[in-house]
């Protein structure tokens, strides 16, 4: 399973990512790669925007503290 969130990361500065997230069997972040609109039709860009939209809504995940990986994908 994945979804959209914002995933903090602090390396040299602090950074907030918008993210695509990728869950494990007991719905755990495990890893996260960059998020990207893409669509076969107008329809499914709007999807994708609205699941962006959706990601605002939940709590911030910190990178790595919130992941049982280590992958950034």
């Amino acid at each position: 399973m994945w979804n959209h969130r914002i995933v903090r990361t602090i390396d040299e500065y602090e950074c907030f990512e918008l993210a695509e997230v990728f869950y494990d069997t007991e719905n755990k972040p495990y890893a996260y790669g960059e998020a990207s609109i893409i669509g076969s039709n107008m329809d499914e860009i709007r999807q994708q925007i609205d699941m962006f939209d959706f990601a605002l809504t939940k709590p911030i995940l910190n990178y790595p503290d919130d992941f049982t990986g280590n992958v950034n994908i």
